[in-house]
Formats: C-alpha cells, structure tokens, sequence
C-alpha cells in the first residue's frame, strides 16, 4: 500500500465522518487521539473490503463492488481493497493492494493496543505520548532519526 493509497483511505474516513455527524445530528470527537483510534477500528475491523469499495468523489461515498464495472468485481479479487481514483473514476487505485489483510491485522493491532492502553488507569509512566503505544519509540530508526537531530 502506497501513501497515496493511505491518505485516500484517510479521506474517505474524514468525508463519512462529516456525513455521518450531518445526517445523524450526533457531535463526534474531532481531536487526534480519537480520529486515529476510530481511524484503526474502521479499517482493522468494521470496513468490508470483500463487498465495499470506496469513492471520494462528490463528497465520499462507498458502492458495492459487485456493481462496478471494472477490476474490482472478479470474483478471485475481492479481497483487496477497491477505491475509485478521484480523477480517473474507472481507475481502481486499490486493485493491487494485495497485502491488504496484513495492513488490516495491523490497524486492528494497533486499535487494540491503543484502546486497552487508553482504558488502563496508570497513565503516570513516562511515555512519549500514546502513540508509544502502537509505535515503539526504541525502534532503531526512531532513535538513529533522534542521533541526526
């Protein structure tokens, strides 16, 4: 997966997250710990990629897969993840994005992580922040970006 992939996704996130707040009148949490706990839970766990693609046209939507023409509809390619391409519509940006299930395992890791560290009540350690959590900040090439700084 690509990083235009990822920021597709993540607008695709945004833009059902206002429609959702529209049209159920329901204020939702706008801060950036929520957006990315929220962001791990949709796309680890609730999003189906085997019958949902997504479009970011016209505000964002998601279409059934069997419905678009096109790639995303054979049946040996359902599972990966179908979204259009916002100026190329017939264009299904995600039709490689064969790794997709390690991406998700990964989300929902990270989701699980992040919210059992969250519900924890000793938050006193010293972290560098909850994303700590999914991140290890011990990471070498955390640390050797650390040594150039």
């Amino acid at each position: 997966m690509g990083s235009f992939l990822l920021c597709s996704m993540l607008i695709s996130f945004l833009q059902m997250r206002t429609r959702i707040e529209q049209y159920t009148r329901v204020t939702q949490a706008w801060n950036l710990g929520s957006l990315l706990l929220d962001f791990f839970q949709l796309y680890g766990s609730q999003f189906n990629l085997y019958h949902t693609g997504i479009r970011l046209q016209d505000g964002g939507s998601y279409f059934p897969k069997r419905f678009r023409d096109g790639d995303s509809v054979v049946p040996n390619r359902l599972n990966v993840l179908a979204i259009e391409n916002p100026t190329v519509p017939d264009v299904d940006m995600g039709r490689n994005s064969f790794m997709i299930s390690k991406v998700r395992r990964a989300f929902e890791h990270a989701y699980q992580v992040l919210y059992t560290s969250l519900a924890e009540e000793d938050h006193k350690k010293e972290y560098f922040g909850f994303l700590s959590f999914v991140i290890r900040p011990d990471d070498p090439i955390l640390v050797k970006r650390l040594d150039v700084l």
